[in-house]
């Protein structure tokens, strides 16, 4: 998956919209599960879709490398048993790889002009 070239602050971006929060709610320091439910899976993402270390991932959220970890092994576990978790990601993940998809098409025609 990390074939596509995503950056971390589109993921975030796309997270904010998909669940409707600030980016200070994403990236702020609420343990309230309307923030830390989005802040896990933007940080699932990031991990899925982008190149980044968890090192990089964590700093990009104001977190350690560790909880980017727990993250994606929560929502790992997220994704098989609750359905709307599974489907905030499939479509945010959808979204993503189709826009970088499109942006690599339109520089491929750019190129051959």
């Amino acid at each position: 998956m990390r074939d596509f070239k995503v950056k971390m602050q589109t993921v975030q971006r796309a997270v904010c919209v998909y669940y409707k929060l600030d980016m200070e709610g994403l990236l702020g320091p609420s343990r309230l599960r309307e923030f830390s439910r989005p802040r896990m899976v933007a940080m699932y993402l990031c991990r899925k879709l982008t190149s980044n270390s968890l090192p990089q991932i964590g700093r990009a959220f104001n977190r350690d490398h560790t909880t980017v970890l727990s993250a994606v092994r929560n929502v790992t576990g997220l994704i098989d048993t609750d359905g709307e978790t599974r489907r905030a990601v499939l479509l945010i993940a959808k979204t993503l790889i189709n826009d970088s998809v499109d942006k690599q098409l339109q520089l491929l025609k750019e190129d051959a002009v």
